[in-house]
């Protein structure tokens, strides 16, 4: 899906489909930035764009950062800068705020462009965000084998009691590029308790959807655990990995 928010007048104005131009008596010095944002992910979830409003703004020049504001906080002001290049960074959430340590977390979009001013005109920018983070779900076939399954996953600093199935909604949001671990709870026909864990199961990866599937063995009782990534821009991988139901703790 896409979503587009435009920055117009002397007021933030967002919207899907319409572009405004930010008015402004031209200096000879100075020149205007109209600044478009957009997000184009299957991870971003439908919302109203008024709640775009709360996304980070970052304008820079080289190194120096001008300002950072939310972008209903921008003013036209703002936009009017002094002829050069700039560089301006969008992003929906901090890579903390995306991973809270107390809850699911949420997908992270983020987005850079840079612009050449020209005095006395407006110069346009569109910065494209993109999910930059991971979601991870889990889901069983355990069937009558094992009772009251439970499945924790962390990254070494954040570990979480997951939902089985791989609706969005049970999703758990972590950052690219961490190493995963999973820790599995199951009670046995018999009424014995026992646990499967498995350390670096799985890598994060920018952008994909790691979907991480418990299932029984057809022929000796062994556990299967298949980690499937599912993404938009490259093949599915795939890892298979047998336990003995006889071990564990």
């Amino acid at each position: 899906m896409k979503k587009t928010i435009l920055i117009a007048a002397a007021l933030v104005a967002m919207t899907a489909c319409n572009k405004s131009l930010i008015e402004v008596t031209p200096a000879e010095e100075f020149g205007t930035i109209t600044l478009g944002v957009t997000t184009d992910t299957e991870m971003v979830v439908t919302k109203a764009t008024t709640e775009y409003d709360t996304y980070n703004v970052t304008l820079k020049q080289g190194n120096d950062v001008k300002w950072t504001k939310e972008l209903a906080e921008i003013e036209t002001s703002d936009l009017k800068v002094p002829a050069g290049t700039y560089t301006i960074y969008v992003e929906n959430l901090t890579e903390a705020e995306a991973a809270p340590a107390d809850n699911h977390g949420a997908v992270r979009v983020a987005g850079t462009a840079d612009v050449t001013v020209k005095a006395g005109i407006d110069n346009d920018v569109t910065v494209k965000c993109v999910a930059v983070n991971s979601r991870v779900t889990v889901a069983h076939s355990f069937g009558e084998i094992f009772t009251d399954p439970q499945v924790t996953i962390t990254d070494g600093e954040r570990a979480l009691n997951m939902q089985w199935g791989h609706e969005e909604s049970k999703g758990a949001y972590y950052s690219a590029g961490k190493s995963l671990s999973w820790n599995l709870s199951v009670t046995m026909a018999n009424g014995t308790k026992k646990t499967y864990s498995k350390n670096a199961a799985t890598t994060t990866v920018a952008k994909k959807w790691t979907k991480i599937n418990f299932a029984p063995s057809s022929t000796d009782g062994n556990i299967i655990i298949e980690i499937v990534v599912d993404g938009t821009i490259s093949e599915i991988v795939e890892v298979s990995e047998t336990i003995d139901p006889l071990g564990g703790n």
